[in-house]
């Protein structure tokens, strides 16, 4: 089976490196952009099975880049990323196909499994999604960080923003805009 091909849409750099960095350790391979414009101008065939995209970008902003993507025609599984929640984003994330907003700092293993996610439910291509042992390092690299922050009050995401169902223990706020939204209560 071929990497799976993620494209790193974010105008900070140190972010790009570290999302680089994190997909090449997964086994995937990562196509990084400066800006929407970038991307948008560099987009080819094959597409990329998934777009890790920065709401918040100078000139072009995540937002108009999935709105001209809808224009095209062009629907690509992806994973938005933000520093600044607010909930209009959400709602807009929704109007323009993302399939997840995650907050930054984004937490590896929940990107990772967002993607692979995102990637499956898309159908993207033939292929099935990367073995789920290609995610073992980083759940063990987990591990290691809770231990060594035991009793450190993580962040939880607020009881009025739908988010995912967790199905293990999450550090980093997700919330859905794609998905059957579950409540706190």
């Amino acid at each position: 089976m071929s990497a799976k091909r993620i494209a790193v849409v974010d105008d900070d750099a140190s972010v790009r490196m570290g999302f680089h960095r994190l997909l090449k350790s997964a086994g995937m391979d990562a196509d990084l952009f400066a800006s929407g414009a970038d991307f948008l101008c560099a987009l080819h065939d094959p597409l990329p099975d998934c777009v890790v995209l920065d709401v918040h970008m100078r000139v072009t902003s995540g937002f108009e880049v999935q709105e001209c993507l809808a224009e095209w025609g062009i629907r690509l599984p992806t994973i938005m990323v933000t520093g600044d929640y607010r909930e209009d984003q959400r709602a807009r994330a929704i109007e323009t196909g993302a399939d997840l907003l995650l907050l930054k700092p984004v937490d590896g293993y929940d990107l990772l499994a967002s993607i692979l996610d995102a990637i499956w439910r898309h159908g993207a291509g033939s292929q099935k999604p990367l073995p789920s042992d290609s995610l073992e390092p980083h759940r063990a690299n987990r591990q290691n960080v809770r231990a060594a922050g035991a009793g450190v009050e993580m962040p939880r995401p607020r009881a009025d923003v739908g988010h995912r169902q967790p199905s293990l223990e999450r550090n980093s706020q997700i919330f859905s805009v794609g998905l059957a939204e579950v409540s706190d209560s």
